[in-house]
């Protein structure tokens, strides 16, 4: 026995051993082969997911800078607008007054003044409910076990 405890020890491999060893190493060759692969494809998702990122980094630019476009010719509409309702108030009273009918431009100023004190008013309480209604607003959440 121990004659082939020594035939061992000094590097005769019996046939199945060899066998064994063979296949040992054709399996490490695949997995190394299949970790090459696999890193591969790993490479290719982080430059595509790079690629993505600039791309949806330029859109949302493009979109941001739409989007201010837009907002300012919102606004300078809403003021074009008021404007020319106030120049058609302001022409309305100045006319009224250059006549013969001041009474109708008292009038129409009360109502005007009524009119924008309550509106303002109501507006302005409204928004300032509507603020304090959502600081103490509590959501309920449903636990899951």
């Amino acid at each position: 026995m121990s004659q082939h405890n020594q035939k061992r020890g000094q590097g005769n491999l019996s046939p199945y051993d060899n066998k064994l060893l063979f296949q040992f190493l054709e399996n490490q060759k695949k997995q190394i082969e299949n970790e090459a692969a696999g890193l591969k494809i790993r490479e290719k998702e982080v430059n595509n997911s790079h690629d993505y990122a600039k791309f949806a980094l330029t859109k949302n630019v493009e979109d941001f800078k739409q989007y201010r476009e837009y907002d300012y010719k919102k606004t300078k509409m809403k003021w074009i607008f008021t404007g020319l309702i106030s120049f058609g108030i302001i022409g309305l009273i100045m006319f009224s007054l250059s006549s013969e009918h001041p009474e109708f431009a008292m009038e129409f100023l009360k109502i005007l003044g009524t009119a924008l004190v309550s509106g303002g008013g109501g507006y302005y309480y409204g928004k300032s409910q509507s603020q304090s209604d959502k600081k103490y607003e509590v959501e309920e959440v449903e636990e899951v076990d």
